[in-house]
This record gives structure tokens, C-alpha cells and sequence, in this order.
């Protein structure tokens, strides 16, 4: 079922006929005037909700020069002129997509569950990340420890017994909570590769490589990156979840990804916002880059100080690497251990392009042009979204071996001992923590 919206272009006149698919009561519209170029953007509403419409506004004459799609949980048709007959099929979104499997239904559910509570949810990573940064146990007890949260009992259920006795105790239940939080949206082949890293840093501990990694995560504390990346990672994973109802129909696409093609689209997600988000994550993964290049130096030579290209100090030579595209292109050896999630990760045209506001839409296709000095990178909306989700995810890897060589500092160097033991996570093949 669709309602049938109409909209005027306050400069130009052009007029818009909306069908949105009903969902929602209300969305984000973000699209371009194909004949004055304006940004029309704003929130809109199904309901009686005061609708704010940046360079349009609602008309009642039927009369229409374009149509646009709009739906809070699958892709659309891409705008197109009201005579336009490769648009045809008037079935709505969810038609065009959804079809009955258990398991996808199930993981389609997970997303709209996290959607439609997203408000009480979007903060907590932030929240407890701070409350163990500043040592405010006692709260952060009360926290970790509320009955109505469903992914509190979420980590109940894999951590047993679920107590809080110690700092690593404390670490090790705000990242399972964490965990819980994000773990929709990951693909099955990240769990699957995390599980398998956690295995090779533990072979690391345990190996002749010992002495080494001891090593490195007593420099890693003293720099005080454990701290660093907690803390950025939750101020990433905060903007990330700003614009998670926007990206739903992406996630969707994932699970159902029938009909995905050119003519396909997405009127909930704004390109200028989702550019920052990538810059976000770039720039992250470019700051703590060298927790991968001293797990690859460990483990494939054996020697934190052993480069591929022969031994340096450690810190010394990566801080000659001066621009953070470099130590992420130049640092990360494609074939080593760790490498695999971040190479090709960051694209530096793209980076660049939105550095210097060099970067445009097309409004009909949704074809964004990214321009850095002579270089040229071309990608649709949907794509460029898909590429924003896949440096997100590498910035999460980097963040779960952080994680993994923090609580081996506290257990190996500092002596802390966790009360917890963990059972199999319900309904998973593989256990993360």
C-alpha cells in the first residue's frame, strides 16, 4: 500500500508525486531538483506530525512532472519523469523484494527491532564506554545489570557467571553489550573472520612470538591507544547510528538482494551526511592502523620492529609514513595475517573529494562524481552506502583486535583475573569475547 504525496519545488515550480510505501510514520527525504538543482530534504510524515520540507512544499493540484519512491525499509525506483515507461511496475518496494525465508525474515526483524527503539539504544556504547573510562563502577554496575534491556539479557545469556568483580570484568561485559548492540547490521563472514583472529592473537600469547606481543600491547598501553580507540570507536559507532533508519533499506538489500540493480535507489539517505560518516571511519582506521601493522610484523616475522622491508623502531617508522592513506596502503601487507579487512578499504579520491567540497549527484540517477585533481571515482548512492557499511565494518575489525590485545595486557602484564566464563552465544556458530 502506498500513499500518494505531492510536492511543489519552491524555486523552479517542478512538480513531485511521492509514493511512499506505507511503514513508517515518518522518514527523511533527501533528493536533488532535476531542473534547478536545490537540495530538497526535510522529514515527512504519514500521520498528522508536522512535516519540515527544506525548498518545497506540499500542493493538492494532482498535476506532476516526476515520481519518486520513498520507503523506510527497502530500496526504490530511482526518480523518474512521469511518462518514463522502464517504471512501469507500480508494485510497491516490498514487493519487489521481500519473499518468505525463515532465517532472512529473522534477521530482517533484528534490524527493525533495533530501528523502531533506536532512540533508547543509539547512545549506550557511548554511555558505558565513558562510565569504565572514568572508573564509575558503581553506576556502570547498574547499567550492565538493568532487566528490561533485552541486550543486557542478551549478554546474561552469554556470559556465565554474568558478575562484575574486577576492572576486566567490567571491560569484557561493556564490549559483549556492545557487541549485542552492532551485531545486526555484521555480516556473517566478519563474525567468522573475528573468531578466527582471536584464535591467531591467543596463538600469538602462547607462541615463540610471546616475548613480541608482550611487547607491543605494553607500547600500545603506554600510548595510550586501548583508551583512544574505545573512545573514538563509540563516537563512530554514535554517528553511525544517527543515520541507521536512513541506512535500512541498505541493510535490507543485504538480506534480500533480488531486484537490486541500476534502476534501484534510496530517498532516505543523504549523500553529504553518509560522505562525513566515511571520512569519519577513514580517518579512524588511518589513526590506529599500527594495532594491525604490529600484529602483522609479530606474527609473519616474529619480531614487532621487523618490517617487510627490514627492521625499524617501531613507532619511529611509522610516524615517517606521513599521510594516513599511506600507513593504511603502505603499512598493510596484503598477504600477512591481519590484513585481509583492511585491504582496499580506503579509497583516497573519495577522502580527498570531500575534503575540498569537489564531489556532485546526479539527481535521476544518483550517480555521485568524486573528484580529486586529475583522478575521477564514479559510484551510485546504493553503492557508495554498501562501501560506507564495508569501511565501517573494517573499523570495527580494528576495534575488536584493540579490544583483544587490551584484555590480554591486563590479564598477561597487569596480573587482573576475569570472573567470567562464557557459554555459546544462542543461535551462533561462533563465540566472540
Amino acid at each position: 500500500m502506498v500513499i500518494n504525496k505531492f510536492l511543489a519545488c519552491n524555486i523552479c515550480d517542478t512538480r513531485y508525486r511521492v509514493r511512499w510505501e506505507v511503514g513508517r510514520n515518518d522518514a527523511t527525504l533527501y533528493f536533488k531538483c532535476p531542473c534547478c538543482g536545490v537540495s530538497i530534504r526535510g522529514n515527512s510524515s504519514q500521520g498528522d506530525e508536522p512535516e519540515t520540507i527544506v525548498n518545497a512544499h506540499p500542493v493538492n493540484e494532482k498535476r506532476y512532472d516526476y515520481i519518486l519512491e520513498l520507503s523506510t525499509d527497502f530500496l526504490v525506483n530511482k526518480m523518474h519523469k512521469a511518462n518514463d515507461e522502464r517504471f512501469d511496475d507500480l508494485r510497491t518496494p516490498f514487493l519487489r523484494t521481500f519473499f518468505f525465508d525463515e532465517e532472512k525474515i529473522k534477521l530482517f526483524s533484528n534490524i527493525m527491532y533495533f530501528a523502531n527503539n533506536l532512540e533508547k539504544y543509539k547512545n549506550e556504547i557511548d554511555v558505558v564506554t565513558s562510565l569504565f573510562q572514568h572508573r564509575s563502577y558503581a553506576h556502570l554496575r547498574k547499567k550492565m545489570t538493568e532487566e528490561d534491556n533485552p541486550y543486557i539479557n542478551l549478554c546474561k545469556k552469554r556470559i556465565d557467571p554474568y558478575v562484575f568483580k574486577s576492572n576486566i570484568d567490567f571491560l569484557m561485559g561493556v564490549h559483549q553489550y556492545s557487541v549485542s548492540l552492532i551485531e545486526n547490521i555484521l555480516t556473517e563472514k566478519y563474525v567468522i573472520q573475528v573468531s578466527k583472529y582471536i584464535k591467531d592473537i591467543v596463538a600469538c600469547f602462547l607462541g615463540k612470538e610471546s616475548d613480541e606481543i608482550r611487547k607491543f600491547v605494553l607500547l600500545l598501553a603506554d600510548q595510550k591507544v586501548f583508551d583512544e580507540v574505545d573512545k573514538k570507536y563509540s563516537t563512530l559507532v554514535n554517528n553511525f547510528f544517527e543515520q541507521y533508519r536512513a541506512l535500512v533499506p541498505i541493510f535490507v538489500s543485504r538480506i534480500f538482494p533480488k531486484n537490486v540493480d541500476e534502476t534501484q535507489g534510496i530517498t532516505t539517505l543523504d549523500s553529504e551526511i553518509l560522505l562525513n560518516l566515511y571520512k569519519k571511519c577513514y580517518e579512524f582506521i588511518g589513526e590506529f592502523v599500527i594495532v594491525v601493522i604490529g600484529l602483522n610484523n609479530i606474527a609473519t616475522r616474529s619480531k614487532l620492529d621487523a618490517f617487510k622491508d627490514g627492521e625499524h623502531d617501531f613507532l619511529n617508522h611509522i610516524s615517517s609514513i606521513w599521510s594516513k592513506y599511506n600507513k593504511v596502503t603502505q603499512g598493510i601487507v596484503p598477504e600477512e595475517l591481519f590484513s585481509e579487512p583492511f585491504i582496499n578499504c580506503v579509497d583516497n579520491v573519495i577522502r580527498n573529494s570531500e575534503a575540498h567540497f569537489n564531489y556532485e549527484m546526479d539527481p535521476m540517477t544518483q550517480m555521485i562524481t568524486f573528484k580529486d585533481k586529475n583522478k575521477t571515482k564514479k559510484l551510485y548512492l546504493v553503492d557508495f552506502a554498501k562501501d560506507t557499511l564495508n569501511i565501517f565494518y573494517s573499523a570495527t575489525v580494528l576495534w575488536e583486535l584493540s579490544y583483544q590485545l587490551h584484555k590480554k595486557y591486563r590479564i598477561i602484564c597487569l596480573g587482573e583475573r576475569p570472573a567470567f566464563g562464557h557459554k555459546m552465544a544462542e543461535g551462533r556458530k561462533y563465540k566472540w569475547n
